[in-house]
């Protein structure tokens, strides 16, 4: 069905109005209406079955992984560290592959720096601090990448 992803953008967006009204029960409703809506519609297939490559658009896989970013931070707002980890995780994954695709940019960065830090909070919070400091690591990386690709020296301006 070709309403299916225009379905699924819109359950998103309006996971986000509630996220916005402190209710991140509400827009994990929302949240999951619009995975199950792009599962229905098959626009999820590829990222499941595939490693190292995204069948989907680059518009799609964005939109996934921003979905299921979202998908953990409420579950985080509603005290659920270890369902807020696997939503995000499965973020990271499809944001590691949109990272390595040839048409990565300065917002698929930020994106997965936002990503990554929400995982490390919470990973260290858990107490799992290796895992923890291996994601500021990487979101390390990603900074100084970002700088670079903006011409800035590491020294400063």
């Amino acid at each position: 069905d070709r309403s299916a992803p225009v379905f699924a953008t819109i359950m998103h967006n309006a996971g986000l109005v509630y996220m916005d009204a402190n209710r991140p029960q509400d827009a994990l409703k929302y949240f999951q209406r619009s995975l199950d809506a792009r599962r229905r519609s098959g626009t999820d297939r590829d990222c499941r079955t595939n490693t190292g490559r995204i069948n989907l658009s680059e518009y799609e896989a964005d939109v996934l992984a921003s979905t299921l970013h979202n998908m953990g931070v409420a579950h985080l707002d509603l005290g659920r560290p270890q369902r807020a980890l696997s939503a995000l995780s499965q973020s990271l994954y499809l944001r590691r592959l949109q990272q390595s695709s040839a048409t990565k940019t300065t917002v698929d960065a930020r994106d997965m720096i936002d990503t990554l830090s929400t995982a490390a909070h919470i990973r260290q919070e858990l107490g799992d601090y290796d895992a923890a400091l291996v994601a500021r690591q990487e979101i390390l990386s990603l900074e100084v990448g970002l700088q670079d690709s903006n011409g800035q020296s590491r020294d400063g301006p």
